[in-house]
């Protein structure tokens, strides 16, 4: 099933909302990350550099703290937050009391003044952040007496941090983006109304219960609401004259018909006269019967039973065939298997019965009818090798009470019925040159 309007527009709309507060969401948490964890990293060092002040080295080489550290967690058990100086011929000057109980790999063997961040993981699976620093006290001490001192951080606290902002974040963005979703869908809606309100008029014009688009629409459908009152009003009156033309026609036969039949019912008549005149009164009253219902519902029809063109073909050429039996006329037919027609049986006969009786009437001894299905257009094609049709008169012939050849018998009407017809179902009609030597008529439907 094809999707709204309004569901396309709100699922694309929901598609941008999604796509923007995830890279503001994904970039809103990295900034976070890397703000906490250069905090961290500042707090390290600060530490560290605070540790180094408070330092000083004894005459045996023991390192010890001069004055008080701020800094309380460095003195309390399992705080996560550690702290080491240790010589670099592997000598341990200092710990922490906190680092009691901890054990980890500490770095060793800095050279003055180098530094750096690391991540380290205790024996129990803890992650530390890290920073190292080469310090000398003594500025003559031999190299031998550089330290190396640690300050470490358990991560714990700052990945809980972390995932904190991380589920605040996206629980807000997430909420943000279904009131904007909300609040979308409503304005598409609101937006969209004249549209509904359209195809709600269009469909009680369809049950007959209103006869045009009414009330106010928006400047940018009037041109389509305007156009389609107009093609409603152009329908119906079509469908008047159509009406009215066939009523006066149908009264107009009357009287014939009326005159034939008592012909017909005269016994002194021989019997080949009856059956023919009787004949020609069947088709009359079928064609009357049939133009009456064209006129109110001609076309093709969305529920329409596909008619087998080839079986209506063979009913065509038999009786042709009749008619022009002095003729002998050759008549090959070449019908695919899926050719089918879409439509009333009586356009259908009328349109091959016109096209087939012009192509047997001009012909010398051949015609030729080709149908085929070219994706959902059914193309008739009807050739012979008559004398053909000049370029100059391939319009004309098209046209109500034309004919091509006056020699020959006949109203000039029977084309023009096929060029109503195809018009009806939206088809084309053309005239060309057959290889047969005549006339090629290319019908599409």
């Amino acid at each position: 099933m094809t999707p709204s309007v309004n569901a396309r527009l709100l699922a694309a709309a929901s598609i941008v909302l999604a796509a923007f507060f995830g890279v503001t969401g994904l970039v809103l948490t990295q900034a976070y990350d890397d703000s906490v964890k250069s905090a961290l990293h500042d707090r390290l060092r600060n530490s560290a550099q605070m540790l180094i002040a408070a330092t000083e080295i004894g005459g045996n080489g023991r390192v010890f703290l001069a004055h008080a550290v701020q800094e309380s967690r460095f003195f309390t058990q399992g705080s996560g937050l550690y702290a080491s100086i240790v010589r670099n011929d592997g000598v341990v000057a200092w710990v922490s009391p906190s680092l009691t109980g901890v054990s980890v790999k500490l770095p060793v063997g800095f050279a003055r003044g180098v530094r750096r961040f690391s991540t380290l993981q205790t024996s129990d699976g803890a992650v530390l952040a890290a920073y190292s620093i080469g310090v000398v006290w003594d500025e003559a001490a031999p190299a031998r007496e550089t330290y190396t001192l640690n300050v470490a951080e358990d991560e714990a606290a700052v990945d809980s941090q972390l995932t904190r902002f991380r589920r605040l974040i996206w629980g807000w963005l997430a909420v943000v983006a279904i009131l904007l979703v909300a609040v979308q869908g409503a304005i598409l809606r609101w937006g969209l109304g004249p549209l509904r309100r359209a195809a709600a008029d269009l469909t009680a014009i369809e049950r007959g219960a209103k006869e045009q688009l009414e009330g106010r629409y928006p400047v940018e459908l009037r041109g389509l609401t305007d156009n389609i009152n107009i093609l409603v009003r152009s329908e119906r009156e079509r469908r008047e004259r159509y009406r009215h033309a066939l009523a006066d026609l149908a009264h107009s036969l009357k009287t014939p018909l009326a005159v034939l039949r008592s012909v017909v019912e005269d016994r002194g008549e021989t019997t080949s006269l009856r059956q023919t005149v009787e004949a020609q009164i069947d088709r009359m009253s079928k064609i009357v019967e049939h133009q009456l219902q064209r006129a109110a519902t001609a076309g093709r029809s969305a529920l329409a039973t596909p008619l087998e063109v080839g079986l209506a073909i063979h009913k065509v050429t038999d009786a042709l065939g009749k008619v022009y039996a002095d003729k002998q006329v050759a008549c090959t037919t070449d019908v695919a298997a899926e050719a089918r027609f879409y439509g009333d049986e009586g356009d259908l006969m009328e349109l091959l019965g016109n096209l087939i009786d012009n192509a047997f009437k001009c012909c010398r001894r051949h015609v030729r009818i080709t149908l085929r299905n070219q994706d959902e257009t059914l193309a008739i094609e009807v050739e012979d090798d008559g004398p053909g049709i000049p370029e100059e008169m391939r319009t004309q012939v098209l046209a109500r009470g034309m004919r091509g050849d006056s020699n020959q018998p006949g109203y000039g009407i029977g084309l023009a019925m096929v060029q109503d017809i195809v018009a009806v179902y939206g088809g084309s009609i053309e005239i060309g040159d057959s290889p047969l030597g005549g006339a090629r008529f290319l019908v599409k439907l």
